[in-house]
């Protein structure tokens, strides 16, 4: 086509960044890492369900690859899940391409939910993790602690006392077996 062929007001000249799709990284305000991450989302308002692929993550938001993206300006809850993180969001389909995908914005994320999408971005963008502490969960010990104290304390206000004729009671209802009567009483002395 020539010069003189086009419309007024249009260039032979693409104008810059014709070439790069309209989320392209420049419009972002915060970069974006690869990623491979499931993503299952939930749509508020027919509670239609769909599962994904999340290719690329940043602070604003994600590309899920999906087949059959939700429409844009649908509003949906996000799951994110790899090995190591976990991330949950309301975000809102900023584009979609049938047959490929669909951009999402986070629009609403808990304060601890936005501390493990930034542990996650951090580490995408290669920091090493920090050691965090172990859960209780992951330490039997205390949990056997916790269970144990209430006893420690009970001792010393008489509900040792209560609890030892509860159980001898039960005992001799037959509620409790013998040998469950005697392991309570061992447990008890300890």
């Amino acid at each position: 086509m020539k010069q003189q062929d086009l419309p007024v007001g249009f260039s032979a000249e693409p104008p810059p960044g014709a070439d790069k799709p309209a989320g392209s990284a420049e419009r972002r305000k915060s970069p974006r890492f690869g990623v491979s991450a499931s993503a299952d989302m939930l749509e508020l308002q027919t509670r239609t369900r769909l599962s994904g692929r999340a290719s690329d993550l940043g602070a604003g938001g994600c590309y899920i690859d999906t087949v059959t993206p939700f429409p844009v300006g649908t509003s949906v809850v996000l799951n994110l899940t790899s090995e190591q993180h976990t991330v949950h969001a309301i975000a809102r389909v900023i584009y979609a391409h049938t047959g490929m995908g669909m951009g999402l914005a986070f629009a609403e994320m808990t304060p601890t939910q936005k501390a493990n999408l930034s542990s996650w971005l951090r580490e995408l963008g290669g920091e090493t993790p920090k050691a965090e502490p172990p859960s209780e969960a992951a330490m039997p010990f205390l949990q056997e602690a916790k269970i144990r104290e209430p006893i420690a304390n009970a001792k010393g206000a008489g509900l040792l006392d209560a609890l030892q004729e509860l159980v001898s009671l039960l005992g001799s209802k037959r509620v409790l077996t013998e040998a469950e009567v005697e392991l309570l009483r061992d447990k008890m002395a300890e």
